[in-house]
């Protein structure tokens, strides 16, 4: 009897497969480190082949290594890092060129201009995004308008455009279905919040001729199946979604004004606002939750450019210490009151100021200083940016009460705890190896008729530990202030 479900997470550092039952419980994990290759200045790109290789090798080895026939397998869901993307020839599935990371800025100057021109408004009303480098549809306008022929042959139905979700679908089913789901789709700038579809007007204005986009489906859906040559067996894919709409799933943060922060390369905060587009008045993304049957469920979102980078500078750059233990020791004798205070803006300022030309720096600094008091504001920043999307929040008129963790090395008691201080939210840790797995999880076991709905299969969920806010809001108000006025001095005047 079919009873487990294979979850690949291609994400912007590493690429692996989880195997479940369904229970939602872990029964195998594979990854593979498979992080974008840094080019030049702003330019990070990923080598398309090594990424289906390792969701390969992910793959058979947690089937390999739990010892299930692969003919036990019910279905598979995938989710990825939003909007990094890339073009392929549609004949021979061969990429026409490196896929551009979400972290890719070489359009930062495009997308400067088009703001300039007044265009930005316009595209947020119908997307719910900025005009900003992170999102798809710069990237793909770069591709076609600056790669010679590249134009044409999209024109000519030569090639297909999609996100990883869609390269990696395309490659599973060998060629036989081009699709992503509603959650990718809406982080390209090109897809229609309100109709629930490409805009045509936005198409022209971008310049993309449209028979290159994939088609779009609910993100539980029939995907095509797995061709029986890969793993030894077909089975359906049955979820596709962005890997921190997963997350807000694997929360079970399924009713309004719930949220999440997932704490990977960068931060990114959503919080469910049910089933109408909030449209923020402070600078945060409205962005598609979730979708099922049709109906769609929409977010607030924010995000932090920098937060786990802070660790790996920290960690591989500087070469302070050898493990992230390590960081913990040194930064927990530093208090909440320290004097030193760093914006750690590397690559630009995220929500809600969106400042792509800022630059990182440390303030406070006296012969009292030393290497732990350094460790302290770094890994501290990420929470103070965390503050500054749920301060945002509040005055878009959500307010989170409690706020759901995940992610990889920031997810400790240390930071849990300062993160708690700072925003004075209840902080609940998950299950930070399996939660955007689980999410996924879920929206397969709704397709497979395991549950009847994703709050049935949310009653699986487990929390982990939960911190309280420790200190009184007048020490509060104090460390904000000393912070909003750090990061007001490194943001470009406006005119």
């Amino acid at each position: 009897m079919n009873e487990y479900l294979i979850i690949i997470e291609q994400g912007t550092t590493h690429t692996g497969a989880t195997l479940m039952d369904r229970q939602l419980q872990v029964q195998s994990r594979h990854q593979v480190s498979c992080p974008a290759d840094y080019r030049a200045r702003d330019q990070w790109e990923f080598d398309p082949q090594v990424v289906w290789t390792a969701v390969c090798t992910s793959v058979q080895n947690v089937i390999r290594d739990s010892g299930i026939p692969p003919s036990a397998i019910a279905g598979m869901g995938l989710a990825n890092q939003r909007e990094t993307c890339l073009l392929w020839e549609k004949d021979t599935g061969r990429p026409v060129h490196p896929a551009l990371s979400w972290q890719d800025r070489r359009t930062a100057s495009i997308c400067s201009r088009w703001r300039e021109q007044g265009h930005e408004e316009w595209v947020r009303q119908r997307t719910g995004l900025t005009l900003d480098p992170q999102f798809s549809a710069s990237k793909l306008h770069w591709l076609l308008h600056n790669e010679p022929g590249l134009l044409d042959r999209a024109v000519a139905g030569e090639l297909l455009f999609g996100t990883m979700d869609t390269w990696l679908l395309w490659q599973l089913t060998g060629g036989k279905v081009h699709a992503t789901d509603a959650t990718n789709a809406g982080r390209t700038l090109l897809y229609n919040l309100h109709d629930q579809r490409w805009d045509d007007e936005l198409l022209n204005w971008f310049g993309i001729p449209r028979q290159v986009l994939p088609e779009v489906r609910d993100c539980a859906a029939h995907y095509g199946d797995v061709s029986i040559s890969l793993f030894g067996a077909s089975f359906p894919v049955c979820a596709l979604i962005g890997d921190q709409h997963a997350s807000l799933v694997g929360h079970g943060c399924l009713g309004n004004g719930e949220g999440k922060a997932t704490y990977g390369s960068g931060c990114f905060a959503l919080v469910n606002t049910g089933n109408r587009p909030i449209f923020s008045q402070n600078r945060l993304l409205t962005t598609l939750g979730y979708q099922i049957a049709g109906q769609p469920v929409y977010a607030l979102e924010g995000s932090v450019v920098t937060a786990g980078s802070v660790v790996d500078w920290l960690e591989e750059d500087l070469n302070i210490v050898s493990n992230r233990d390590g960081l913990d020791k040194l930064a927990e004798s530093v208090p909440l009151e320290q004097e030193e205070i760093m914006v750690p803006a590397f690559t630009g300022l995220g929500a809600p100021y969106w400042e792509q030309q800022a630059r990182g720096a440390l303030f406070g600094l006296t012969r009292d200083t030393r290497i732990r008091h350094l460790v302290a504001a770094a890994l501290r920043s990420v929470a103070y940016q965390t503050e500054d999307m749920l301060k945002a929040m509040r005055y878009d008129d959500i307010v989170i009460e409690s706020l759901c963790v995940d992610g990889g090395e920031l997810t400790r008691r240390w930071f849990l705890q300062s993160l708690a201080d700072i925003t004075g939210v209840e902080v609940v840790s998950g299950d930070t190896d399996a939660v955007i797995a689980r999410g996924t999880a879920m929206l397969c076991s709704v397709q497979l008729g395991w549950h009847d709905s994703l709050e049935d299969a949310g009653q699986l969920i487990r929390s982990g530990p939960r911190y309280q806010p420790k200190i009184d809001d007048a020490l509060r108000d104090s460390l904000l202030r000393r912070w909003d006025e750090a990061v007001m001095r490194i943001q470009t005047p406006r005119a």
